[in-house]
């Protein structure tokens, strides 16, 4: 990986502030990261993105993204997941979840 983490940091935070969906997953999040700053590396074949193995080795890693974050989310509780089963499968009680989002607690979802 070319990037170093603080600079991965700041293109996860960057990606999650702007992409509510990419907080309930590291997939869709590790796309936009790569479609957003490392679009040389994608290719567009028919209208679908690819990219090369090659460029593999210059890309971020799905598990680096994910512990990054992991971190983000679970330990400064910054840009939580929009999906409450997302959060549930995280390991949020829902009710703490709720609160940190601004929802009134101890109503149903």
């Amino acid at each position: 990986m070319s990037k170093n983490k603080g600079q991965l940091e700041k293109q996860i935070r960057a990606t999650l502030e702007r992409d509510d969906r990419s907080r309930n997953s590291d997939i869709r999040l590790t796309h936009a990261i790569w479609v957003t700053y490392y679009r040389k590396h994608i290719k567009m074949i028919d209208g679908q993105p690819y990219v090369q193995m090659k460029a593999m080795y210059e890309l971020p890693r799905e598990d680096n993204i994910k512990r990054i974050r992991a971190k983000i989310q679970n330990d400064l509780h910054e840009f939580l997941p929009t999906d409450p089963e997302v959060a549930r499968k995280r390991g949020w009680e829902i009710e703490e979840w709720r609160q940190y989002l601004g929802y009134p607690t101890g109503d149903p979802l």
